[in-house]
């Protein structure tokens, strides 16, 4: 129809003129035409419309593909990261897994060690029992046979040792210039094992803390001798007793009564030689305070004897005679050695008193005699000031007091003189009569009996003077008293 429409207009006419008759038709076609014609403008526009929304579409749809791929791209870096995460997740719960796994362990250890120390505790509290009942025993026996400083201090202290950790043998090794067995104790056998214990004394020596010595073994106390000990030994302790920081000696006990030795018997027995340290140390200190004691009477009684020639041996023989009497009279033996002190020392005094009243030969003035009666407060006075010697100085004092109260120098009476005294006394005036003065002879011994009979009562205590005279009559009550005295350790030879 439109290839129609393109006929030229002259054409058309001379068409439409003969086909008159069909111009309505026409009409009609071209109404048609026309509708046709706008209905394909519309569906041009249509087209155009749809072109301009399709490239606006897509647009919005390269848009929305440009925010797809930025999504996928978060996606995927979301991926990605939640991959990273779960795998340190993985990473951490792998930590945690192993963290628990050590800390389930570490419980475990704990628990071990928890029920370790529990079994240690308990050790330890069975330990501080025996050691709590070790150490009342060890009170108890202290006790009951405490350390003195006697001439078996040493037997002692292996009694104690022995019989704490129940021990068959012991031996006591002093160290002075290599070691020397001073005592034993059910060590019949001493000298048989005398090589072993010297090598155990030796060996604690040569530790630098002296450290004790346990050996539970026969194989190790043969090797202390090389293998070759032939011991009658099966079991044994050396410990040391140390004083002032010095190696002293080395106590060693043997053959446990049942079992073996343990390091708490060591330890028990360390506590033992403190004690017996301090026994042996008050037993040196003790000698050297008698030497001492001894030096200081020589010395006064050589004063006494330089001062008046006419007493020299007068104060031997008083202190000789008064032990005696002391002894018959049944006086201790720590009296006794009281009784023999103040008669070495009743006329020390008489060192300050001047030689031309002292050895005057004539009677003396009454002034004179006031001046000789001090003596016996300057002698207590001076024995005073020396501390060994001030439990004499009583003695001194009154031992020229009467028994009628008519002495000096407080003028006391019978039993308010010091018994030590009342001897002194009695004793002095015999041995004086007996011997040269420088104004008379020594008077014989008949007289002298006579003249202490007639003043029992008076100027005498009648108790000492009869126990003078039977120790008079039988000199060897006299001997025996010095043995007595002597075997305790004091002599006049010590003077």
């Amino acid at each position: 129809l439109l290839g129609k429409a393109r006929v030229p207009v002259s054409e058309t006419d001379v068409i439409f003129n003969h086909r008159s008759g069909e111009a309505h038709a026409d009409r009609e076609v071209l109404a048609r035409l026309d509708g046709v014609r706008a209905d394909v403008e519309a569906i041009v526009d249509d087209r155009r419309h749809w072109r301009t929304e399709a490239r606006r579409e897509a647009g919005r749809a390269a848009d929305l593909a440009s925010q797809l791929q930025s999504l996928q791209s978060a996606f995927d870096g979301y991926c990605r990261e939640a991959e990273e995460r779960e795998r340190r997740a993985t990473e951490e719960q792998a930590r945690m897994r192993e963290t628990q796994l050590g800390l389930e362990r570490q419980i475990v250890a704990l628990r071990d060690e928890v029920a370790t120390l529990r079994e240690q505790a308990d050790a330890e509290r069975r330990r501080s029992r025996w050691l709590r009942e070790k150490l009342q025993e060890l009170h108890a026996l202290y006790e009951a046979r405490r350390f003195d400083d006697s001439d078996t201090l040493y037997e002692q202290i292996l009694d104690v040792s022995t019989e704490l950790v129940g021990a068959e043998k012991g031996a006591y090794l002093r160290h002075v210039n290599g070691h020397a067995i001073l005592a034993t104790r059910n060590f019949d056998d001493v000298y048989e094992n005398e090589r072993v214990l010297k090598a155990v004394a030796e060996r604690i020596t040569q530790e630098e803390h002296h450290e004790p010595i346990v050996l539970n073994e026969q194989a190790e106390i043969d090797a202390l001798v090389d293998g070759d000990s032939q011991t009658s030994l099966r079991c044994l302790i050396g410990y040391p007793i140390i004083i002032k920081d010095r190696l002293a000696g080395v106590v060693i006990v043997a053959n446990k009564d049942a079992g073996t030795f343990s390091e708490e018997d060591s330890q028990i027995l360390l506590g033992v030689g403190g004690h017996a340290a301090v026994a042996i140390e008050n037993r040196r200190l003790r000698r050297d305070i008698e030497d001492a004691y001894a030096s200081t009477v020589a010395l006064l009684c050589n004063v006494i004897e330089a001062k008046d020639p006419y007493t020299r041996g007068h104060c031997e023989e008083v202190a000789s005679l008064a032990v005696a009497v002391a002894r018959e009279l049944g006086l201790e033996l720590e009296q006794q050695e009281l009784v023999f002190q103040a008669g070495l020392l009743h006329d020390v005094g008489k060192v300050a008193i001047s030689d031309g009243i002292l050895l005057k030969p004539g009677a003396l003035l009454p002034a004179e005699r006031e001046v000789i009666q001090t003596h016996s407060t300057i002698g207590a006075d001076l024995v005073s000031s020396v501390p060994s010697l001030r439990p004499i100085a009583p003695i001194i004092l009154h031992h020229h007091e009467r028994y009628d109260g008519d002495g000096y120098p407080m003028g006391l009476k019978a039993s308010d003189i010091p018994l030590v005294s009342r001897i002194i006394c009695a004793v002095d005036a015999y041995a004086a009569m007996t011997s040269v003065r420088p104004y008379r002879g020594a008077l014989d011994v008949g007289t002298v009996r006579s003249e202490l009979q007639r003043t029992a009562g008076t100027q005498f205590d009648p108790g000492v003077v009869d126990a003078l005279l039977r120790v008079l009559d039988s000199p060897e009550k006299r001997i025996d008293a010095w043995h007595d005295l002597s075997d305790d350790g004091l002599t006049l030879s010590d003077m």
